[in-house]
């Protein structure tokens, strides 16, 4: 449950944190800034989504992390250690 709240914690500092760098900011909102917002807002939309989705599945009664998720993790984890560690992959 504490990872789950964490998700909005953070997603509600990182949207305070853009918001006051978009208000104090002096120049006019050009084209490069529209987009860098709109990048911004669209992870955060994913970050509550994902979030959202964790509390109802926390009340269901569903394990956080299943079978296939750590599989997932292993295999993404292990691949990286081989694309990092052999020079000349990456």
């Amino acid at each position: 449950m504490k990872k789950s709240i964490l998700i909005f914690v953070i997603a509600l500092a990182v949207l305070i944190t853009v918001g006051l760098w978009a208000f104090n900011s002096n120049s006019a909102i050009e084209l490069q800034d529209t987009i860098l917002y709109s990048v911004i807002l669209i992870i955060l939309v994913f970050a509550v989504m994902i979030g959202i989705s964790r509390i109802r599945s926390i009340k269901n009664g569903e394990p956080p992390e299943d079978e296939l998720s750590k599989k997932i993790t292993r295999k993404a984890s292990s691949f990286r250690f081989i694309l990092l560690s052999t020079p000349g992959l990456y």
